[in-house]
């Protein structure tokens, strides 16, 4: 069915924004498609728009405009620039993202420490409490839609020595991200993020050194590390009163669709999409973590094994529309422009999935940047000499002596002391 044009006054709770009468980067609103669930979401709706597009199959189907009635083009209004300074071509930083920033680490905190405490009660014996976890995921979910690309951002912040808790803060997020761009929303959301918090529960009674061993496992350690899953649901359903779809994702979320998986080595349709998506967000961020045994891959690259596993692990269209949530250049890759500078991407613009936001480290000449400068490619699109800002090409931050997880955590740092720059 073909979206819809319809006037903001006569939208209705209910119906699924698909398209504005103006760009999504700028808006106010954060995901690139939602359902309006209140009158606030009517009324930035009518403050920022004349009509919008709805998809009559996503949700209640509204009166459609006529075509004489669809109103002018909204005035383009001219952005006046102040004055050059010492760095002409450069954005200075967001205030918005800086709050959000903050804001979003509160969030995640709470939810590493939840974590925390779960590990700490399956390793003593004791059942673990997962009472506090739906309340922990409204939490994540809500920071997910304060600031998307801030929350993907924060993934970046790797614990060196305990990944138990941060993986699963960092899965939870990126599932929440994912499934709410496939279109999930309410319990069943807040059911995939309580799933993807708890999915690794059944590694946390085995020994570190067994999780963290270098080398080969025997194929005891083996059998172990494959019961974990099992494990995992047999302590959740003792635990307290979690959804089938909650066990579901933590039973599942390591079966394939070849049926080369575990523990039941189900197949296609026979694994829920809800592990699925649990699945994909679970290998991302294993594969862009250090480990003792390997090194950590950068985003852009496994993003690429993902798409060579498509038709043996997981479904290609999943696979397909995780690349489309996650981006071409994935928030956390390091990129170089077209004019030598070296940039981190911490987000991405509605417009555009090729132009992102980068956060500058160093310039063409190697040095770094003092006020790690914010810079969104699509609206500032000329240099100095008036070419446009590009991506040439991703690169490996080792290449330039960049450490992704202490630039993210220094320029947190450097947030909750006040300032933003190089000491």
């Amino acid at each position: 069915m073909e979206l819809k044009p319809v006037d903001v006054r006569d939208l209705r709770i209910g119906m699924y924004v698909a398209e504005l009468d103006r760009p999504w980067v700028g808006s106010p609103f954060l995901f690139q498609g939602f359902r309006i669930e209140s009158e606030e979401d009517l009324r930035k709706l009518q403050a920022s728009c004349r009509y919008v597009k709805i998809d009559p199959e996503r949700g209640y189907d509204g009166p459609a405009m006529k075509q004489s009635d669809t109103p002018p083009p909204r005035p383009i209004v001219h952005e006046v620039k102040p004055k050059a300074a010492s760095s002409p071509e450069l954005q200075p930083h967001e205030p918005d993202f800086r709050k959000a920033l903050t804001q979003v680490y509160q969030y995640r905190e709470r939810a590493s420490s939840f974590m925390d405490n779960v590990v700490k009660s399956i390793r003593e014996g004791k059942r673990p409490d997962a009472s506090s976890a739906t309340h922990v995921v409204k939490g994540l979910t809500h920071a997910v839609q304060l600031n998307l690309n801030a929350s993907m951002w924060l993934n970046s912040l790797k614990r060196r020595h305990e990944h138990s808790a941060s993986h699963c803060t960092n899965v939870a997020v990126v599932s929440l991200a994912f499934a709410h761009h496939l279109g999930y929303e309410g319990q069943d959301l807040i059911d995939i993020g309580v799933g993807a918090l708890l999915h690794d529960v059944g590694l946390m009674r085995l020994p570190v050194h067994l999780l963290d061993k270098p080398g080969k496992l025997t194929d005891e350690e083996e059998k172990e590390l494959r019961e974990h899953a099992t494990e995992g649901e047999r302590l959740m359903q003792r635990s307290g009163k979690l959804s089938p779809m909650v066990l579901n994702i933590i039973r599942c979320h390591h079966e394939r669709i070849n049926g080369q998986g575990y523990p039941q080595g189900l197949s296609g349709e026979q694994i829920p999409q809800e592990a699925m998506i649990v699945a994909l967000a679970d290998v991302y961020d294993a594969m862009t973590t250090e480990r003792p045994y390997r090194i950590a891959s950068s985003p852009h690259n496994s993003m690429n094994v993902l798409k060579q596993l498509a038709t043996t692990d997981f479904k290609p269209k999943l696979v397909q529309d995780f690349m489309s949530c996650i981006g071409i250049y994935p928030i956390g890759s390091v990129v170089q422009l077209n004019n030598g500078s070296v940039a981190l991407v911490v987000g991405h613009t509605r417009k555009s999935r090729i132009r992102p936001e980068v956060m500058l480290l160093k310039n063409g000449k190697g040095q770094t940047y003092r006020d790690w400068p914010l810079l969104d490619i699509d609206k500032r699109s000329e240099l100095r000499d008036g070419e446009q800002w590009q991506i040439m090409r991703v690169v490996d931050p080792a290449k330039f002596k960049i450490d992704v997880a202490r630039v993210t955590e220094a320029y947190v740092d450097r947030l909750y002391s006040g300032t933003t720059q190089w000491a």
